[in-house]
């Protein structure tokens, strides 16, 4: 086997392990939703606010209404992750329930770091 096949082979084993790790998390999704149908509305209002930000930033001129924008998504936002939280606490989850958990938090589980130009991780 080539370095080339070899690293392949490997990042294939990454993209197998990211998607394990995203099932998971879609399972605790599931579960918490079934427990507290709240928390559902929740995580769709954070799309929604991300969304609509952008949207009203498209329509309007000028850089301090854009910033305005951006500082009501910010603040929204956190106010949603306060909500989502309680709920997941009030059913006795960590406020970190549902992430992805990765192998690797340096690299996420995708081999390769943040770094310009990337390289690979030391996990590879």
């Amino acid at each position: 086997m080539d370095r080339a096949q070899l690293i392949r082979e490997l990042q294939d084993e990454y993209s197998r392990k990211r998607g394990r790790h995203r099932a998971e998390a879609d399972r605790r999704l599931r579960e918490a939703v079934a427990r507290d149908p709240e928390i559902g509305r929740i995580r769709a209002r954070a799309s929604a606010i991300a969304v609509g930000a952008m949207r009203d930033m498209m329509r309007v001129d000028g850089e301090d209404k854009r910033r305005a924008i951006a500082e009501k998504m910010r603040r929204d936002g956190l106010e949603n992750n306060r909500a989502l939280r309680e709920h997941l606490s009030a059913l006795g989850l960590p406020g970190d329930w549902l992430d992805e958990k990765y192998d690797c938090e340096k690299c996420r589980d995708s081999g390769l770091t943040d770094e310009i130009p990337a390289r690979f991780c030391e996990c590879f």
